[in-house]
């Protein structure tokens, strides 16, 4: 959608032109170049893109293009999983319309949604990611239907921090409000960010013991990403393992087996191997195994666990102490 506005607004200012606002026909072809790169590569680097338009641009509008070439970028590289060039990219950005163009506030929130979600798995930058998801939902609170994606998204993201953290009292009303704004309307307004907010309540709803709540939350969200043909992604993964966590809580172990292995292997086919959820579930999994007696299993699983985690966290770390806790409870010895 950003490429197709950048587009767009280089047509509306060219319609019956020999110059766009200072730039020549012949500046179009930069800009141009620029787009293609764009397009071709999925994630240039947004100081190229960026720059290469707003100098073609030789106007006082051309900030405003180097400031759409930084948002695009930042959205391109968090697709990507590329969160710190995204980040730094959305904070360009937004320094660039917050001094260019204040009333630019749909951009502005834009860019600050793009800095929460690249920052909100970053433990020690949960704060930052807090406050920019803050200030995105305060800006699309008042741009009614025009604004609802985003806000119900940011509303779901902000909630998912807060359940990470334990907070669950700050979690619940965010993503109630979440799942509200989207079933008010006929479809949600994204399938996935929707399975999240069920998939995050049902979290919830297990830690507050609420059991046959919280199998209903995952089972909702399987339901909706089957329905929208969302089977192969990261959510339905997440959702097949919270129902399974809810009948491993209940004692039904290979039941739970089966699932959580679905479940790993769903997740590591979609987002790779070196992943902080996928080294969750691998915990839960070894759990499971370790209730089962499957020493080997639960141990093999625990040290792939340990080793992602011990790349991307804190030693000190609770994920990290929780293995090593799970690690010391396992049985020594060859085949135990």
């Amino acid at each position: 959608m950003l490429l197709l506005r950048f587009i767009s607004e280089l047509a509306k200012q060219s319609r019956g032109k020999g110059a766009m606002g200072g730039l020549h026909i012949r500046g179009l072809a930069p800009v141009a170049l620029s787009l293609l790169l764009l397009s071709a590569t999925g994630c240039p680097n947004g100081y190229v893109v960026g720059c290469v338009a707003g100098l073609a641009m030789a106007s006082t509008n051309g900030m405003m293009w180097v400031g759409w070439g930084w948002e695009i970028a930042a959205s391109k590289q968090l697709t990507r999983g590329l969160n710190l060039e995204a980040a730094q990219s959305a904070r360009n950005a937004i320094s660039i319309f917050e001094s260019m163009a204040p009333e630019e506030t749909c951009h502005i929130a834009c860019c600050l949604s793009t800095l929460g979600l690249a920052l909100k798995d970053e433990p020690s930058r949960r704060a930052d990611a807090i406050e920019a998801l803050r200030r995105s939902i305060s800006m699309v609170e008042t741009a009614g239907d025009d604004g609802l994606s985003l806000l119900s998204t940011d509303l779901g993201h902000l909630g998912e921090i807060f359940v990470k953290s334990g907070d669950i009292g700050e979690a619940e009303p965010l993503l109630q409000r979440a799942l509200t704004l989207n079933e008010q309307h006929k479809d949600p307004c994204d399938n996935k960010a929707y399975a999240k907010c069920l998939h995050n309540l049902g979290v919830i709803r297990l830690m507050q013991g609420r059991m046959d709540e919280a199998s209903g939350s995952f089972d909702r969200a399987i339901a909706v990403l089957t329905e929208k043909g969302e089977a192969e992604s990261p959510e339905m993964a997440m959702a097949v393992n919270g129902k399974a966590f809810v009948l491993f809580r209940a004692g039904e172990n290979e039941q739970a087996k089966t699932l959580m292995v679905q479940a790993t292997a769903l997740l590591e086919k979609v987002e790779g191997s070196d992943n902080l959820e996928l080294a969750k579930m691998q915990h839960d999994l070894a759990c499971v195994h370790k209730r089962l007696g499957e020493y080997d299993e639960a141990r093999r699983l625990c040290n792939r666990a340990l080793a992602v985690y011990t790349r991307h966290l804190d030693p000190e770390s609770p994920e990290i102490e929780r293995i090593r806790r799970t690690l010391e409870e396992l049985p020594s010895g060859e085949g135990s």
